[in-house]
């Protein structure tokens, strides 16, 4: 599911200074998503309390290395301190090898979570559209570093290409803050749900491209 930790400025703020991660800067973005989402309600429901930092940290560097190989585009400011990971609309298979690793630590950093974790994120994806989307995994900003406009810096290349080609965004978060700060860009809820398991209650949204009846 998408975790996103958002807090920001409205659209539209200005900000120089972004660029496309390589797999060179998926220590660094993840170092920055786990301070995001230190205290974020569905990561706290999903991680064991022992070592939690640590597991949230392992569970986004093995993340952000498949999307930069495989599934999508990851974008960064330029000292790292917002990340925006999106999976795109057709993404690219993930080698066995690869695939079996990402398994084998998020397994290990979920521990005794990981059947119900399954359940409640089956049921999140459920409500997804059958049709194509640009997928914002997650996105997250250092916290000393809020309120200066850098997560819709760090949005915007991607919300670009969905409207030069006319697909839409999707996005799943519980934080109404989250909802309140997404919705300035385009997206609005789609469906909402409590997922199985007391799983925090969550929020699709999806974004039409703009200036497109799509």
């Amino acid at each position: 599911m998408s975790l996103s930790s958002a807090r920001e400025l409205p659209a539209g703020k200005p900000y120089a200074g972004t660029r496309r991660a390589t797999l060179a800067d998926t220590g660094t973005a993840a170092a920055t998503l786990a301070a995001a989402f230190r205290d974020y309600v569905w990561t706290r429901w999903v991680l064991p309390e022992a070592n939690y930092e640590q597991r949230l940290l392992e569970a986004f560097k093995v993340d952000l290395e498949t999307t930069v190989k495989y599934l999508g585009e990851v974008w960064m400011t330029d000292e790292g301190s917002s990340v925006a990971a999106w999976i795109q609309p057709q993404p690219t298979s993930i080698p066995k090898h690869d695939s079996d690793r990402r398994e084998a630590v998020l397994r290990r950093v979920v521990g005794v979570n990981a059947s119900s974790v399954q359940a409640a994120e089956d049921a999140i994806a459920a409500r997804r559209p059958g049709s194509k989307y640009w997928y914002l995994a997650t996105m997250g900003t250092a916290p000393e570093r809020r309120r200066l406009g850098l997560g819709g810096a760090v949005l915007s290349p991607v919300l670009a290409q969905c409207d030069e080609t006319g697909i839409p965004a999707l996005l799943e978060t519980s934080s109404e803050d989250n909802v309140r700060f997404y919705s300035q860009f385009g997206f609005e809820v789609t469906s909402e749900l409590a997922p199985p398991h007391q799983a925090p209650y969550t929020w699709l949204m999806t974004r039409p491209p703009q200036g497109s009846s799509v």
